[in-house]
């Protein structure tokens, strides 16, 4: 057999799934049918991309491998069958996009780079926001899309979760020791009490989640000062002044450039979910749903490389 858009279809239904009878169902095709997609994937690669157990069917490393890639590349194709559709209707007007500091940092350049090559009559504008003003903003039109860390309590929004990121412990440059191209170093999250920790104030997105994960394992956090500004966080910690703890999307330049470190966090992990919201009441113009896939695609092909330590979010 040859491989074809339908096989990964099937394959990224059955790892979302964790079931092959529940991913048939899901795609409205029979178990046997499915089976079949999967077993002639495995054949034609050569490798085996399940393991089968009485509780459902899990990943093997290459499947977990295989799963990024063809998310990437299922992005990739909707975003070029997008493009021709609408060849003879071409998106265009203003549209503006609002990002938190964090995501600012890691999408901005291929999001402007994206429309500017397959829309220049999109009028972009890209706005790093605290992701707190992000609903309001959007629900008052100030921005038409946004990428936020939480659901917010409005029926005027809707919310699509792209990816789990994981966030990590920041540290001045050379406190945790990294090989070129290695993975980070991890430490336990009860030694995080150890640390002269900068963190954002109780009422900040970010620290409620830290908080939260503290109480559940009876530890308390009490910082050595409170910033709510992520690059000036950033750069006391490059400073020699404290660590923090950050999402990677935040700190990946400063740790290629060696200004700070990091080291991963485990037992347990700390995450966070990305949403991509936009307004429900509007109907979303041409301009709009193409940055959306444009955002979609980014997202994932960040994710399939390595350059973005994520997780993309089951569809």
């Amino acid at each position: 057999m040859s491989i074809d858009i339908r096989n990964l279809q099937c394959f990224l239904a059955v790892c979302a799934a964790g079931s092959i009878s529940k991913a048939a169902q899901t795609m409205y095709i029979a178990q046997p049918a499915m089976s079949m997609h999967i077993k002639g994937l495995e054949t034609e690669l050569g490798l085996q991309l399940f393991e089968r157990s009485a509780q459902g069917v899990t990943p093997t490393a290459a499947g977990r491998r295989l799963e990024k890639h063809a998310q990437a590349l299922l992005a990739q194709f909707d975003l070029a069958l997008d493009e021709v559709r609408h060849m003879d209707a071409t998106p265009s007007g203003p549209l503006n996009v609002g990002l938190p500091q964090s995501m600012a940092k890691l999408l901005t350049v291929p999001l402007v780079n994206g429309t500017l090559a397959h829309w220049p009559g999109v009028q972009l504008q890209v706005a790093e926001l605290s992701t707190g003003y992000i609903p309001q903003m959007l629900l008052q039109g100030q921005v038409d899309v946004g990428l936020t860390f939480q659901k917010h309590a409005s029926a005027g929004i809707l919310y699509e979760q792209l990816a789990t990121e994981a966030l990590v412990l920041v540290a001045p440059p050379g406190q945790f020791a990294r090989r070129k191209n290695a993975a980070l170093p991890k430490i336990a999250f009860a030694s995080l009490q150890r640390y002269p920790l900068i963190l954002p104030a109780p009422e900040h997105g970010l620290r409620i989640l830290l908080d939260s994960v503290a109480s559940a394992h009876h530890l308390q956090l009490q910082p050595l000062a409170q910033v709510n500004a992520i690059h000036q966080i950033i750069d006391l910690v490059a400073s020699g002044v404290g660590c923090s703890i950050l999402s990677y999307a935040s700190v990946f330049q400063e740790i290629k450039r060696g200004t700070v470190s990091a080291a991963q966090i485990h037992a347990p992990e700390i995450s966070r979910p990305v949403y991509l919201a936009r307004r429900s009441t509007d109907n979303p113009s041409m301009a709009e749903s193409s940055i959306c896939n444009l955002l979609r695609a980014i997202v994932q092909e960040l994710i399939a490389n390595g350059s973005w330590p994520a997780q993309v979010a089951a569809g």
